[in-house]
């Protein structure tokens, strides 16, 4: 399977509504079983993607717990950070 094609079934695949660290311990033991066959640059590689995908999960759920601001209201953003809860 080429990259290609994976990329196609990454994205058109329907999974579950799994916890971010449920995926994240699942795919920190698949990594862990492949780490004796693949180079220590590609375990790298895939314990970054691996960070991403979890922190980019878990910021998504954050945005979601937002309150809403009323029409017309202005919040002030909080100094240090673009993502922030009001």
């Amino acid at each position: 399977m080429d990259a290609a094609e994976i990329l196609a079934q990454i994205k058109s695949l329907e999974t579950a509504d799994i916890d971010p660290d449920n995926v994240a311990e699942i795919f920190a033991h698949t990594v862990s079983l492949m780490a004796g066959y693949i180079t220590e640059a590609d375990l790298r590689r895939l314990i970054l993607i691996g960070a991403a995908m979890y922190r980019n999960s878990t910021r998504q759920a954050g945005a979601e717990l937002q309150i809403p601001v009323a029409e017309g209201e202005v919040m002030e953003p909080f100094v240090g950070g673009k993502d922030f809860l009001h």
